[in-house]
C-alpha cells in the first residue's frame, strides 16, 4: 500500500493532469485510501510481532522522524522545487517505507511476542 500511495503522489505532480479537477480529486482520494490502509496494516502487524519494549522504542524513533519530516516538508513543497521533483521525492519516500515494511516477518502460526 505504501508503494501504491507513492504512485498516486507521483501522479498528482504530473503537469499533464493540471486543470483536470475530477481526475486529481479521484487520485487524491485513492492516495488517502492507500495511505490509511498501509498505516492500519503497519499498526496491526507490529503489535503482533514485537514486544512492548521494542514497539515503544520504534514509536519514539518514528515520532522523532515524523517531527523532522513535518519541519522539512513545507520547504520542499513550497520552495522553488518543481512539482515533478516533489513527486519524485515523495515517491522515493513511499518506496523506502514499502521496502521497510516488507522486511517485517510473517507471524502466522507463531505465538505472540516471538520474533
Amino acid at each position: 500500500f505504501y508503494s501504491l500511495g507513492g504512485l498516486y503522489v507521483f501522479s498528482l505532480c504530473l503537469p499533464s493532469l493540471a486543470g483536470q479537477v475530477w481526475i486529481l480529486t479521484f487520485i487524491a482520494f485513492m492516495l488517502k485510501l492507500s495511505e490509511m490502509a498501509a498505516d492500519c496494516l503497519t499498526w496491526v502487524m507490529t503489535a503482533e510481532i514485537l514486544t512492548t519494549e521494542i514497539r515503544t522504542r520504534g514509536h519514539s524513533a518514528a515520532n522523532a522522524i515524523h517531527r523532522i519530516g513535518g519541519f522539512i516538508c513545507p520547504y520542499i513543497i513550497e520552495g522553488d522545487v518543481g512539482l515533478l521533483t516533489v513527486g519524485v521525492i515523495m515517491f522515493t519516500q513511499h518506496v523506502i517505507a514499502g521496502l521497510a515494511v516488507s522486511c517485517i516477518p510473517e507471524t502466522k502460526g507463531r505465538p505472540l511476542g516471538t520474533h
